[in-house]
């Protein structure tokens, strides 16, 4: 199983069936730093959100719930979607959390698809400056998500904003200035 589609609809139909399988613990799942953003489609990103959202409150959730939510979001044919991800026959937990992981991936290997695309078209620009290049790296990536210590997905400008309330660190000046940007 190749597509990425298939294998979101596997791990959102795990997800939804998590509270009547006794051997998929949701808490696991749910922890496993899955972050929206790693699903491609939109519609699986918004099914995920009310998943994350009815977790996170202790509140529970079926397919009527998330075809509510849907329909307030007004994401089209909600009701297809969910019957294609149910269509899934749940897989267990192990393999469930395999596909997470595929799914992270992908998502990482399309942002640096994504940035590599866009720093190739600024380099052949004749006008194209190292800081601007530079910063554009730096705008393309402020999205991209990690897994920190902690266990928590956060984004690259969510561990910016932290580090600018810290006090600064101490720079080794490499004098490359790349280099030294980065860093």
């Amino acid at each position: 199983m190749n597509n990425i589609n298939d294998i979101s609809n596997l791990v959102l139909s795990t997800l939804l069936s998590a509270h009547e399988n006794k051997e998929t613990n949701l808490d696991l799942l749910m922890n496993s730093s899955i972050n929206k953003e790693w699903f491609i489609n939109e519609a699986h990103k918004e099914v995920f959100e009310v998943i994350n959202i009815c977790y996170k409150s202790g509140t529970p959730f079926n397919t009527n719930t998330i075809v509510e939510y849907l329909s307030r979001a007004k994401v089209p044919n909600p009701h297809n979607i969910i019957l294609s991800i149910i269509a899934q026959k749940p897989v267990p937990q192990s393999i469930a959390l395999e596909h997470i992981k595929i799914l992270k991936e992908s998502y990482h290997k399309n942002m640096v698809h994504k940035l590599s695309l866009s720093i190739e078209k600024m380099l052949q620009e004749p006008d194209a400056s190292s800081e601007a290049i530079t910063q554009m790296a730096q705008n393309s990536l402020d999205d991209f998500s990690f897994l920190n210590n902690n266990g928590y997905t956060k984004t690259l400008r969510q561990v910016r904003e932290k580090r600018k309330s810290e006090p600064p660190a101490t720079r080794i000046r490499t004098y490359i200035p790349f280099i030294d940007t980065v860093l």
